[in-house]
């Protein structure tokens, strides 16, 4: 990659949101994501939109609106005027390990479980092992 490579510096791995808004939406993200992938980096693009999509609902009493795809932020604010840009930082550490697993949980076309966040963690450490 031209913007990557040009500075000469090393390059380990990518983490974006997808910043999907369906399943099948193509997003400046993602492409990053496979042409990076291409040229042999480490790169991952959330499943879902982005990393507030993940939150439990659980958390806000079902009183905000989760799914893969919506405007968790928006929803938060909405919800208690909580600045977007603290929305994860907010809520997130309020999760439990079993709330957050049930958040990244998904079930591949083979019927095979993954648990995205986990398994993304898990390759990310095994490049420094």
């Amino acid at each position: 990659m031209r913007t990557v490579d040009q500075f000469g510096l090393p390059f380990w791995n990518i983490f974006l949101d997808s910043d999907r808004i369906s399943p099948t939406n193509r997003t400046k993200n993602t492409s990053t994501v496979e042409k990076n992938r291409k040229h042999g980096r480490t790169a991952f693009c959330t499943r879902k939109r982005e990393a507030e999509n993940y939150l439990h609902p659980d958390i806000f009493d079902g009183h905000v609106n989760i799914t893969d795809y919506n405007d968790v932020k928006e929803e938060v604010k909405n919800f208690n005027q909580t600045n977007e840009n603290k929305v994860l930082q907010n809520n997130w550490p309020k999760m439990t390990v079993d709330q957050i697993h049930e958040q990244e949980k998904n079930i591949d076309e083979d019927g095979i479980e993954h648990f995205e966040l986990t398994e993304i963690v898990k390759e990310f450490l095994s490049l420094v092992e």
